[in-house]
C-alpha cells in the first residue's frame, strides 16, 4: 500500500512525490462537452467528432494509442515502439493541473485550462516525446526510450501478459453478442468499444459496465470500492495473473489482469469480509503502489464503506458488497473475485 520511497519522503497525499497537484485532472468522470465543442481556441471543435474524445487524458493510460483520440494517427498499430519518434505512443499519461511539476503543455484544447498534461503521474513514466537533454523525442532522459518491464516491448503491460486489444478497440461482436445470457447486455454503454483495452481504472470511468458501482464520492480506501481506482486490461488465458471476468461470458474475452499494469495487487478478488486475510499485502490500492494517479491516498491503510447511492441498475438501498461468488450482489467482472510518424515535424514539436 505504502511503498519504501513513499513513506521515507513521507508522503501522505496522493502524488506527492512530484510536486504540485499532479493528480490526473478528470479522474472518475468525463471531459466536459464545452471542453471540445468550443476548443483549440483556433478551431473549435476540431476534434469533437472523435468518437473515444470524452475519455481522452481523463485518467492515465496510453491514450494515444486509443483509436478515434486527436492523435492516433500518429502512432499507426505495429510500429516498432523502441523508435524514438514512436515510444511516446505506448506512455501512460493524464490531463493535470498548471501546478504539476512535471506538467508538459498541451494544444489539443489551446486556450482552456485544460492546457497540460503528465506523464510522470501515471506511474512515475519518463517524459519521451518533449526535448531531453541530448536532443528530441528525449534523447538522454532517464527512463527513454519508454520500456518499464525491460522486456524491450515498450508497453506499459508486462509480455506474459499482453493486453489484448492494445492499439484497438473491442469488436462489435464481442459486445453485441456477450454475455451468453444477455446477448448485448452492455452495447449501450457509450464506451464500451474501449473498457478494457489497456491499462486503466475503466471501472472508475464513466459509460462502462460497472461505473455504476464505483459511484462518485465513495470511499476509494475501503474494501467495497478500492478496487476501482486500480488499473487493469483484458489478457489471455494463459496470462498467469488473470482473474476471470463475466462480462463478455461465454467468449474468448474471459480474463483480465491488474498485475500486468506495472505490478498493481489484485484488490478486489478476497475483498469479501471472509477473505481479506488472503488480500495482497500492497492492498488497499493507491498512487504510492507504483505512482499510478488513483483517486485517493490510501496512506492509513482499509477504512470501513462510506455511505454511497445504490448503482442506477439497482433495488439495492445499500453499496454492493464483493465476494468470491459470481453470484454476488456486485457481480463486477470476476467469475471467482470479489472485483497519445509526425506527418508535421513543426506542428508536433511544440506539444500536444
Amino acid at each position: 500500500m505504502m511503498s519504501m520511497l513513499a513513506m521515507l519522503l513521507g508522503s501522505g497525499m496522493a502524488m506527492d512525490l512530484v510536486a504540485g497537484d499532479c493528480s490526473c485532472k478528470y479522474q472518475g468522470s468525463k471531459l466536459p462537452e464545452s471542453l471540445y465543442k468550443n476548443y483549440p481556441a483556433s478551431d473549435p471543435g476540431k476534434y469533437e467528432n472523435h468518437s473515444s474524445i470524452r475519455s481522452y487524458g481523463t485518467m492515465c493510460a496510453a491514450w494515444d494509442q486509443v483509436p478515434s483520440t486527436p492523435w492516433v494517427s500518429y502512432c499507426p498499430s505495429g510500429s516498432n515502439w523502441s523508435d524514438p519518434t514512436l515510444n511516446w505512443c505506448q506512455i501512460p499519461w493524464c490531463y493535470v493541473d498548471e501546478s504539476c511539476e512535471s506538467k508538459v503543455a498541451s494544444s489539443v484544447f489551446t486556450g482552456s485550462s485544460t492546457a497540460f498534461y503528465s506523464y510522470a503521474t501515471c506511474g512515475n513514466s519518463p517524459d519521451c516525446y518533449s526535448n531531453g537533454p541530448d536532443g528530441a523525442y528525449g534523447a538522454g532522459t532517464t527512463g527513454c526510450p519508454y520500456d518499464p518491464h525491460g522486456e524491450s516491448t515498450n508497453m506499459v503491460y508486462k509480455s506474459e501478459c499482453a493486453c489484448l486489444y492494445q492499439g484497438s478497440a473491442l469488436p462489435a461482436d464481442l459486445y453485441n453478442n456477450y454475455p451468453t445470457s444477455d446477448p448485448g447486455k452492455y452495447n449501450t454503454s457509450a464506451q464500451i468499444e474501449l473498457y478494457g483495452t489497456a491499462c486503466a481504472a475503466w471501472d472508475q470511468s464513466p459509460d462502462t459496465p460497472w461505473y455504476s458501482y464505483c459511484p462518485k464520492g465513495a470511499d476509494w480506501c475501503s474494501y467495497d470500492y478500492n478496487w476501482c481506482q486500480a488499473p487493469w486490461c483484458y489478457v489471455n488465458s494463459s496470462c498467469s495473473t488473470k482473474v476471470a471476468s463475466s462480462v463478455f461470458k461465454g467468449s474468448q474475452t474471459a480474463f483480465y489482469s491488474y498485475n500486468t499494469c506495472l505490478s498493481t495487487p489484485d484488490c478486489y478478488t478476497n475483498s469479501g469480509k471472509d477473505n481479506r486475510k488472503d488480500l495482497p499485502k500492497a492492498c488497499p490500492f493507491d498512487s504510492s503502489d507504483n505512482s499510478w494517479s488513483t483517486a485517493k491516498n490510501c496512506s492509513s491503510g482499509w477504512t470501513s464503506s462510506s455511505p454511497s447511492p445504490p448503482p442506477s441498475n439497482s433495488t439495492s438501498t445499500t453499496p454492493p458488497t464483493t465476494g468470491k461468488s459470481s453470484t454476488d450482489t456486485a457481480g463486477h467482472r470476476a467469475l471467482t473475485g470479489g472485483l497519445a510518424v509526425v506527418a508535421s515535424m513543426a506542428v508536433f514539436a511544440s506539444t500536444w
